[in-house]
């Protein structure tokens, strides 16, 4: 729902530096109207829709770079893979994550207008409660605030300098090399779907910068890799906070 206007001010800012900006749209796919239905047989393939949508417009008017603003789920993924096999100057930025909503002295998110259908089905909250808290559920633009697909991949990307290692960029990458990670990078946050937070507290205490930060001291990155800031991972992450005294940390 603001994409176009991020896309605006994008296309405002190539022209500034002197260059001439084309838009152009391509599919997507919201996991979150798309659950629990057919809808989401489509999800995963909408993944190389989008690479192979963007491919073939910059291939075929031959376009000098690219700027993907990808806002859910299976989009970002998709833009970083057509990146990958143009091999030309190109960027992703995040359409953002949204925030949580509060009525009440209550914070809800997505998960609450799914859940508080239940409870009202089970006669625990009236009618009118369910619609508060499905009305104040989502309060403005952004990608589901959990850390769900869309804020892991942009998490991700940030923390690959824009990399998406796969076959789009010629890299072999098995699940194995996936899992020997996850066995040894530390539990870092709790966070929703499963857990506790969403991604405003994350931006509250540093956000990923912070995280990769983190990462960078304990040598599960490699700070010498370049980003598309020209600067390595390190330097980028080098302003970034500690993150804050007293916090649990669970390895």
């Amino acid at each position: 729902m603001h994409l176009l206007g991020l896309s605006e001010a994008v296309k405002e800012g190539v022209r500034e530096a002197g260059m001439v900006g084309f838009r152009f749209n391509t599919v997507g796919v919201s996991d979150a109207i798309s659950m629990g239905t057919r809808g989401m047989c489509f999800s995963l393939q909408s993944r190389d829709l989008i690479a192979d949508s963007i491919e073939t417009v910059m291939s075929a008017q031959w376009y000098d770079g690219n700027i993907s603003i990808p806002g859910c789920d299976k989009n970002m993924p998709g833009t970083i893979m057509a990146m990958g096999r143009l091999n030309r100057p190109s960027i992703m930025v995040y359409g953002g994550t949204i925030k949580p909503g509060h009525f009440q002295g209550h914070t809800y998110d997505i998960i609450s207008a799914f859940q508080c259908y239940g409870e009202y089905v089970g006669g625990s909250i009236s009618d009118e409660q369910r619609k508060n808290i499905v009305h104040n559920s989502c309060p403005g633009a952004g990608a589901c605030g959990g850390m769900y697909t869309a804020n892991t991949m942009a998490s991700a990307i940030e923390a690959m300098g824009m990399s998406l290692p796969g076959r789009s960029v010629g890299l072999k990458l098995t699940l194995d090399d996936f899992q020997k990670v996850s066995d040894e990078v530390p539990f870092l946050a709790d966070l929703k779907p499963s857990g506790k937070y969403v991604m405003e507290d994350v931006h509250k205490i540093g956000g990923t910068p912070a995280v990769i930060r983190y990462l960078l001291e304990l040598g599960f990155l490699d700070g010498d890799c370049i980003t598309v800031t020209g600067k390595t991972l390190a330097e980028n992450a080098k302003a970034a906070p500690s993150l804050a005294e007293g916090q649990v940390q669970y390895n």
